[in-house]
């Protein structure tokens, strides 16, 4: 203790006690950040529920509907590119809408 000195002892219980608390603040705020990046259980089991209606909903609709809901595959998007006799198969956009919106608007009349 002559050694060193008093003043030294307590500046090396200084920097302890500082170090000590700024790791529990940065181990704070990390917690804090990580767990405010997850979904909560209530966004969890709105999006479950939300999935479920919609396959209900996609389940129960007409086969005319749900072609219409489904998003198309990247072969799909390929399928520009081909030949004149395929090209006689493609059905206009604006024709397939139409009837989409007619079958739509039939369901929810029903409903």
């Amino acid at each position: 203790m002559r050694r060193y000195g008093r003043s030294a002892l307590t500046m090396a219980l200084v920097v302890l006690l500082f170090a000590e608390h700024a790791f529990l603040a940065l181990r704070w705020l990390l917690v804090r950040a990580m767990a405010s990046s997850w979904p909560s259980a209530y966004d969890r089991i709105v999006a479950r529920d939300r999935a479920r209606s919609r396959r209900r909903w996609l389940d129960s609709a007409p086969l005319a509907v749900r072609d219409l809901a489904y998003e198309p595959s990247a072969a799909d998007a390929d399928a520009d590119t081909t030949d004149a006799a395929d090209a006689a198969d493609v059905v206009d956009w604006r024709t397939e809408l139409s009837h989409g919106l007619q079958v739509i608007d039939d369901v929810f009349k029903a409903a």
